[in-house]
């Protein structure tokens, strides 16, 4: 295996444990707001995209605007 091929291997490992990481601190601070009932905060970890949503019990809110005040 060249060196380059090896530096490429290494830099997509990286990229892929930094995404991982990436989520589990996503999921963390979610579960933390959910917990603590800092629903102001939890919408801020939503994407700002028109297809974000959330499916409830109560109701299906499309994109960011619909679902502020949804929580």
């Amino acid at each position: 295996m060249t060196e380059e091929k090896m530096r490429q291997q290494l830099e997509q490992k990286l990229c892929k444990l930094e995404a991982q990481e990436a989520c589990r601190n996503l999921m963390g601070r979610y579960s933390y707001y959910r917990t603590a009932f800092q629903n102001k905060e939890m919408v801020e970890l939503w994407a700002k995209r028109d297809d974000a949503k959330l499916v409830t019990p109560w109701g299906s809110y499309q994109g960011i605007l619909a679902l502020k005040p949804a929580i």
